[in-house]
């Protein structure tokens, strides 16, 4: 019988970002060091959101970005992870994750508000949906513990609220 064994390391590192040096614990999982928690940093010229606007959100669960402020929000030595990279923290698990919710716009930009805090976490990926009728959308990974518990990949507007986990180049 074959055992499969999963190795998660937990460290912490310092990433200099927008706001100087920051704590950020990492995580091993397979071959990629992931940060352990959702990013919370501005993004010059980018918006970005606490849930409810509150300052103290971004504390606990990190900030919510559009697409293209995803795509700069990581600090030097890290990016955005791709599709391969998420299904590998599908596939060996590792992943920690709060229910931080999003902040929702329907497909014409519409802004739809903060959703779903408490039972579901959105990560955006670096890859674009170009499928897409508009040409305004990417995917992001998501999670909901009112569901099947797994993380899976969606489409989503550009201008739709995600967190951030950066992987280390």
């Amino acid at each position: 019988m074959k055992s499969i064994v999963r190795m998660v390391i937990l460290s912490a590192v310092f990433v200099v970002g927008s706001n100087g040096a920051e704590p950020f614990e990492t995580v091993n999982i397979g071959d990629q060091v992931w940060m352990a928690e959702n990013l919370n940093v501005r993004v010059a010229n980018a918006p970005s959101w606490c849930y409810y606007n509150s300052e103290k959100s971004c504390e606990s669960c990190g900030r919510l970005y559009t697409w293209a402020a995803a795509l700069s929000a990581c600090p030097s030595g890290w990016h955005l992870p791709n599709r391969q990279e998420w299904e590998k923290v599908s596939k060996y698990g590792g992943f920690s994750y709060k229910t931080c919710g999003y902040r929702a716009v329907d497909w014409y930009g519409v802004d739809q508000g903060f959703s779903y805090r408490g039972n579901t976490g959105a990560w955006w990926s670096s890859e674009e949906n170009k499928k897409a009728w508009d040409g305004d959308e990417a995917y992001h990974w998501q999670v909901s513990t009112t569901g099947t518990g797994k993380l899976g990949e969606f489409p989503a507007p550009k201008g739709f609220g995600a967190s951030v986990r950066c992987v280390k180049d």
